[in-house]
């Protein structure tokens, strides 16, 4: 895409006022009026299982046939979970069952997918983007923006509101096995502007952009799908380096936050992972960095948290770490008696589920406001193929 050196300014310029807005609200939704007055009036009429339903976000495919979609609808509908993931399936697919989920579900849902380099990641028939490390390379944050605008116009025009990228690890060890060339790079301020204009981009459609994955997942030798990689690193090496591009993309403004199953030994000598870490979430991110918006566990049926902790304590020790959505939980139904039972007796009272939850409800009136709640039905078979995306 090539542009005039003025226009770059222009658009640059936009860009700064945008990340300068934003350093003083660290969330899109903060200072919203509406958003306020609805998130707390809905709230205030959840009952407490209500509540922690909203905590889940939980996986869904849009190609295996109807026994899952009857498995969706009886949590959608009779137990009101909060979101749901979408993987595999075809894009027309997805938004026709998206429509049907969110036609039957009282409470909108909020509708996300791992879409790094668009929704081709996870579905078919759509146009792939170039993935981060060949993005990366054009140190142009007009060009990033742009690229983060046009994953967003996908993810809108299928009823998506919430995007888990960008990546944010820096590709440092050439014997990664799952970031390397998901990463924009290896220098920090590189990747900061790479990944900051992307995720301003994405908001600009609408779409929540997802920072991913806290601590930084770049420096290791392990898959976390796999198993638990351990950064040995002193607390003045994360600061130099993994932390930089997290603690940058707060200050501009993005969205919400992955907290990876990562091992961090300086930050939490029990060696849980950041995941199952109120030191690292909650104490670090949260109160130390001041994140005031959405953070999201990284999936909870990765291996990278087997044997921490029997599904259902799992959830529960992933939301006392600080998390306010638990993705991919491993038997949801364990985990919201789990989470009830502790809130039965008081070992988390109903103030620290209000807090999430009300960060939830935000960010779905946000996502409302400024993007689409429902697939335009119309628009995602020429939004999955444009001629202007295929030309950038």
């Amino acid at each position: 895409m090539q542009t005039s050196p003025s226009l770059n300014r222009f658009i640059l310029l936009i860009i700064a006022l945008v990340f300068g807005l934003f350093r003083s609200a660290a969330q899109p939704w903060k200072g919203d009026l509406g958003a306020e007055r609805w998130a707390d009036s809905v709230l205030s009429t959840l009952p407490d299982s209500s509540r922690i339903a909203q905590l889940f976000t939980l996986s869904a495919y849009s190609n295996k046939g109807e026994e899952h979609k009857a498995e969706l609808l009886d949590w959608v509908e009779k137990k009101g979970v909060g979101g749901l993931i979408f993987f595999q399936g075809g894009p027309m697919r997805q938004a026709a069952l998206t429509s049907e989920l969110q036609n039957r579900s009282k409470l909108p849902l909020l509708i996300s997918i791992d879409g790094e380099w668009g929704v081709s990641m996870r579905l078919d028939s759509a146009l792939r983007f170039p993935w981060a490390l060949s993005l990366g390379a054009v140190d142009d944050s007009s060009f990033h923006y742009e690229s983060g605008k046009r994953v967003g116009a996908q993810c809108r025009s299928l009823g998506i509101h919430w995007n888990f990228a960008p990546v944010l690890d820096l590709n440092t060890n050439p014997d990664n096995p799952i970031i390397n060339a998901r990463s924009y790079g290896q220098d920090p301020d590189r990747v900061s502007r790479a990944a900051n204009a992307f995720a301003l981009g994405m908001q600009s459609e609408g779409v929540l952009a997802c920072g991913k994955h806290f601590p930084g997942h770049g420096d290791t030798q392990d898959d976390s799908h796999k198993t638990l990689p351990v950064l040995e690193f002193e607390r003045k090496r994360l600061e130099e380096v993994e932390f930089i591009p997290f603690r940058r993309a707060i200050r501009a403004g993005i969205a919400s936050m992955m907290v990876g199953h990562l091992s961090v030994p300086s930050l939490d000598s029990s060696k849980r992972p950041a995941s199952l870490s109120p030191l690292m979430t909650d104490s670090l991110l949260r109160r130390q960095w001041g994140f005031e918006g959405l953070i999201v566990t990284d999936a909870l049926n990765m291996q990278g948290v087997d044997g921490f902790s029997e599904p259902g304590t799992l959830e529960l020790a992933a939301f006392m770490a600080g998390s306010d959505v638990l993705l991919c939980p491993r038997d949801p139904r364990a985990a919201m008696l789990k989470i009830q039972s502790a809130l039965d007796s008081s070992l988390i009272d109903s103030a620290r589920i209000a807090v999430s939850v009300k960060r939830i409800l935000l960010a779905k009136y946000w996502a409302k406001k400024h993007g689409r709640l429902r697939p335009d039905l119309k628009a995602v078979r020429a939004s999955m193929q444009s001629d202007s995306d295929r030309l950038w």
